[in-house]
């Protein structure tokens, strides 16, 4: 039986910058439907520009907090840029969604790429009706 899903993962209609000079705020609207062998997922969201950070800073993963395969709320993530970085330096922002989800024989299987919706709809018989795993943009300056 082939069941049909539908993830309408996010969309980043409005960000909230707030608190301190070096902190991003953003606030993810996420909706996973019917995912039923999706095992984990994780938010990122991110900034990225003119200047390379250090490995591991610029983005912030967060779990998405999945029952039976769904989720729909809003998550806020928070990116700190590390010392001697300034928002000037990043003007532009990115968010995704990478899952993990087992296969029919019980192993997991996860990819962080644009070909993960194709692959979890082969792995596991469901197909993926609707997605947005990634948006990105420029900051209004």
């Amino acid at each position: 039986m082939r069941m049909l899903l539908s993830v309408i993962a996010f969309t980043t209609a409005l960000l909230s910058v707030e608190a301190r000079a070096e902190d991003y705020v953003f606030t993810l609207p996420v909706r996973i439907e019917n995912m039923r062998n999706m095992e984990s997922a994780d938010a990122t969201c991110g900034v990225e520009g003119l200047r390379r950070l250090p490995a591991g800073a610029g983005y912030t993963y967060v779990p998405i907090p999945l029952i039976d395969g769904a989720y729909n709320g809003t998550l806020t993530i928070r990116v700190t840029l590390p010392v001697g970085f300034t928002r000037a330096d990043f003007p532009r922002w990115a968010c995704g969604i990478i899952y993990r989800w087992r296969r029919p024989a019980g192993a997991s299987a996860g990819y962080g790429s644009g070909e993960q919706n194709l692959l979890y709809a082969t792995e596991t018989g469901q197909t993926v009706a609707s997605s947005v795993l990634r948006t990105e943009g420029a900051f209004p300056r």
